[in-house]
């Protein structure tokens, strides 16, 4: 089988692929945003992965964005709620949302980023949920998106914020992975 029809994870062609996620760098602060910079060498992909615990009130709702850019995205977004869905494309878009809720909800998500060194457009893909304890429903948001800027110099920093600019709850994780490339 090969290598670039299964994701590299199996060897192919003496070439092999340890496919570990290895922990790079985290937050567990009450802050509005975390932002990952001076990001390691040797990495393929990142991966983050964000959890905000039930909150009492309010809405908290989640962003990404990388290499400081905040505006020229192309996104694909669907979401699925209570039966409902919807879905848009768009460009110029400025919040990568990939958590959405509202009122009292635990949260969680992620954000994979693939070809990180590439001096091209970067590119994510994200999905988060959240499960409305009292309304008896739930959310699932996926977002994929490109920004419409090339770098020379691949991803160099990943953020990841409120759209309100209030604070994450207490008890908040947003954890940075990284995945080796092929040895």
């Amino acid at each position: 089988m090969s290598g670039a029809l299964n994701g590299g994870f199996f060897g192919s062609g003496g070439v092999t692929y340890d496919g570990r996620y290895e922990w790079i760098q985290g937050f567990s602060s009450t802050s509005s945003s975390y932002t990952f910079t001076s990001l390691p060498a040797g990495y393929e992909s990142y991966e983050i992965r964000l959890f905000y615990p039930d909150q009492s009130s309010g809405q908290q709702t989640a962003y990404w964005q990388v290499n400081g850019a905040n505006t020229n995205y192309f996104t694909n977004q669907w979401a699925s709620y209570n039966g409902n869905k919807w879905s848009t494309s768009s460009n110029n878009y400025s919040e990568n949302r990939f958590t959405w809720m509202s009122g009292s909800v635990s949260v969680s998500g992620s954000l994979s980023l693939v070809d990180v060194n590439q001096s091209a457009k970067p590119v994510g893909m994200s999905m988060g949920s959240c499960n409305y304890a009292s309304g008896g429903y739930g959310v699932l948001k996926q977002l994929s998106a490109l920004l419409n800027t090339s770098s020379a110099s691949g991803i160099t920093s990943i953020k990841v914020a409120t759209t309100n600019s209030s604070n994450f709850p207490s008890n908040t994780t947003c954890n940075l992975f990284g995945i080796k490339s092929a040895v």
